[in-house]
């Protein structure tokens, strides 16, 4: 792609601004071009700051936190900035959903805190990672940032703003990072929205949601599984008026997902998991943890309906690879 003149960003700016446009993103590194669209209108300022190692890493390339010459780059970045545009979007170059950020202290964060200290005179919005609405709230609460920038928890759920109004942030969506919502298709077309693990609503178009017949009447409904799969399916039927049992034989509900409990890596899915069990719990669903569900068990409860959630298994390759003992590799 050609990278525009000065002029051209200019001209761009000024039309915005005739559209009625307030805020406008300078993607350019040019501070000439910064200065012309500053003395040129009256728009609010965006510049964004790509910092790290270049392009995308993988996990084992990747430090969790910014090193000390990193935020020294960070801060002479900004104070080129400053006075010339109004804030500055912040943004690590490894994709924090490709790898595992410390939880509570996303990358970014790190630098927006650092330009915060070194006392720029720049708004700063870092961004990417920011899972946690409470937790953001506090990062601008404790002056590490003046705003937080965020994208995939709106995917996760598209009513994000409207229960953190209501006063009902526990009931906010989490995404866990898995970064299926950023398929192929996101990145080299064609261009189609991909999918989100736990939204299966999200890119869906209007025409398939209004399919979905509200129940004229309510079921008694048995879930048999209490893992994610058993707590989403019971949570569904809960809230289109179903009531609902679930059956699990463990002692507590989160299936192969409490397997992050022991995870520094994946706490995202960890707290995937709470909310589930929250939510369950919340909605009143009937739970019967210790109990393997029986044919007879459940025909003696007459259940309307029964939704099986067992579990997954892992795949077995039957193909044998050099250096190992066994064909029992998982896949």
């Amino acid at each position: 792609m050609t990278s525009k003149t000065d002029d051209e960003i200019v001209a761009e700016a000024k039309e915005a601004e005739a559209k009625g446009y307030d805020v406008y993103q300078l993607n350019t590194s040019s501070l000439e071009a910064a200065k012309k669209v500053r003395a040129s209108t009256n728009l609010i300022l965006m510049s964004s700051l790509r910092i790290g190692r270049g392009g995308y890493g993988t996990s084992a390339e990747v430090k969790t936190q910014p090193t000390e010459a990193e935020l020294e780059q960070a801060i002479e970045a900004a104070r080129k900035l400053e006075g010339i545009v109004d804030y500055v979007q912040i943004r690590v170059d490894e994709h924090p959903n490709a790898w595992t950020q410390d939880e509570h202290k996303p990358k970014a964060l790190g630098y927006a805190e650092a330009i915060k200290k070194a006392g720029i005179k720049v708004l700063v919005c870092p961004t990417a990672g920011f899972h946690d609405v409470l937790a953001n709230d506090s990062y601008i609460a404790n002056g590490q940032a003046d705003m937080i920038g965020m994208t995939t928890p709106f995917f996760a759920d598209k009513d994000l703003v409207r229960k953190v109004k209501e006063g009902r942030a526990d009931d906010v969506i989490y995404c866990i990072a898995c970064w299926n919502c950023h398929g192929i298709s996101m990145t080299k077309g064609p261009w189609h929205s991909a999918q989100c693990t736990v939204n299966p609503t999200w890119g869906l178009p209007p025409y398939k949601m209004q399919s979905f017949m509200t129940p004229t009447k309510s079921k008694k409904v048995a879930v048999i599984g209490g893992g994610p799969a058993g707590m989403k399916a019971a949570l569904t039927a809960a809230e289109r008026g179903h009531k609902v049992t679930i059956y699990e034989k463990d002692a507590t509900l989160g299936g192969l997902l409490k397997i992050s409990d022991n995870s520094k890596t994946r706490w995202t899915f960890r707290k995937y998991k709470e909310w589930l069990i929250y939510q369950v719990k919340k909605n009143g669903i009937e739970v019967k943890t210790n109990t393997a569900a029986t044919p007879d068990m459940i025909k003696a409860a007459k259940y309307d309906a029964v939704l099986v959630a067992t579990g997954a298994e892992p795949a077995v390759s039957k193909l044998k690879v050099e250096g190992t003992k066994s064909f029992n590799i998982v896949e």
